[in-house]
C-alpha cells in the first residue's frame, strides 16, 4: 500500500520517486537499468564532463586568457563530484517511467528489451543520439551565421517610435496624403 501510494504521488506530482524518498516499484527499476545500462551511462557521464569542462576551461581562458593543464584537470574532477549517480539515474528513471506507463506496459516494454532486436536498441541508441547531435550541432553552425546576420540588420534598423513596427515606421516617413 505504502509503494502505491508513492506511485501515485509521482504520478500526480510528477516527481520521481527518489524525490520523494520512495522506492519506484521494482518492474519501473527492472526497466530502467535495462534500458540504460551501466556501461552507457558511465560513456554519457564522461562525455558530458568532458563538453562541460571544455566549455568551462574555454570561459575561464576568455577572462584569463589560458587554462593549465591542472586547472582542466581540476575542472573535470570537480563535475565529477557534482554530477549523478548511475543509481540516482536508475531512481529517477524508474520513477519518470512510473509517472508515463502503466506496470502493464512497463512489463511489456522490459519483454521487448529483453529479446534480440530490444537489446541492439539499447546497445545502439547512444550511438544514434550522438550521431543526431552532431548532426543537429552541424547543420546549427552552418545555418547561424546567417540568422546573427538577419539579426544584425533587423537590430541596426534605426526606431524612431518604440514599439512601432515596420510598416508604420514607413508610414510615418511618408508625408500626409490631402485632399484631392
Amino acid at each position: 500500500m505504502k509503494r502505491l501510494a508513492a506511485a501515485v504521488l509521482v504520478a500526480v506530482a510528477g516527481l520521481p520517486a527518489a524525490a520523494l524518498g520512495a522506492d519506484p516499484a521494482p518492474p519501473a527499476v527492472e526497466l530502467s537499468r535495462l534500458a540504460l545500462p551501466e556501461e552507457n551511462w558511465n560513456k554519457a557521464l564522461a562525455m558530458t564532463r568532458d563538453q562541460l569542462t571544455q566549455y568551462v576551461g574555454a570561459s575561464i581562458a576568455q577572462s584569463s586568457g589560458s587554462v593549465s593543464p591542472e586547472l582542466a584537470a581540476r575542472i573535470g574532477q570537480e563535475f565529477q563530484q557534482i554530477m549523478p549517480s548511475y543509481q540516482e539515474m536508475v531512481d529517477l528513471q524508474a520513477g519518470l517511467l512510473v509517472k508515463h506507463y502503466t506496470e502493464g506496459e512497463i512489463r511489456e516494454l522490459l519483454t521487448f528489451y529483453r529479446t534480440p532486436l530490444g537489446q541492439k536498441a539499447i546497445r545502439i541508441m547512444p550511438e544514434v543520439a550522438a550521431d543526431a547531435n552532431a548532426w543537429m550541432m552541424a547543420t546549427l553552425q552552418k545555418r547561424m551565421p546567417a540568422m546573427l546576420e538577419r539579426l544584425k540588420t533587423a537590430t541596426a534598423q534605426p526606431t524612431s517610435q518604440p514599439g512601432a513596427t515596420a510598416p508604420a515606421k514607413e508610414q510615418a516617413k511618408k508625408p500626409a496624403a490631402g485632399p484631392k
